[in-house]
């Protein structure tokens, strides 16, 4: 996307704050889901057991900390800050902009969902394909960043759903 893209996403949230409250509300209604339901279910597949059980822990766990180190080294501007321009209230946060740690989580939580149960994996990646759009929307991230993270998080589920 552009420059003038994120500038006109701006100006219209700039004025309908409705749609802007919506699009944040929603933002972290979807991203706390995700996160409550990995956290239930890893305590439900710890209290019973399954023969996965280290790879829905161990896989999200070890690639979030890689892409975490990289995002750290590598340390790209957010949209707002490259024009400062787009700067709101709500842009505090500088640089670690590439890629987007909540959409990678969000995918590679929802392809352990897809892993243990299809139909609730269907759900999350729809719910994490939301989350991208939000993160665009609300001008907290580019596209490369969210569509790098959902590439790496189905590329690390298709490596090790062949591997397991």
């Amino acid at each position: 996307m552009t420059k003038n893209f994120y500038v006109k996403t701006k100006q219209y949230f700039d004025t309908h704050q409705i749609a802007k409250n919506t699009v944040n509300v929603l933002n972290n209604i979807f991203t706390y889901s995700v996160f409550l339901a990995y956290f239930v279910f890893l305590v439900f597949i710890v209290v019973k057991p399954c023969e996965k059980t280290l790879y829905y822990i161990l896989i999200p766990a070890i690639s979030f900390v890689v892409l975490s180190v990289f995002r750290y080294f590598y340390n790209a501007k957010r949209p707002y800050e490259k024009w400062p321009e787009l700067k709101g209230d709500s842009h505090t946060k500088k640089g670690m902009s590439f890629p987007s740690r909540h959409t990678f989580s969000a995918f590679i939580i929802a392809f352990m969902f897809l892993d243990y149960c299809k139909a609730l994996g269907i759900v999350f990646l729809a719910v994490s394909v939301l989350i991208a759009v939000f993160r665009v929307l609300l001008i907290k991230h580019f596209v490369k960043d969210v569509l790098v993270s959902a590439v790496f998080a189905t590329a690390i589920y298709l490596v090790f759903a062949f591997v397991f």
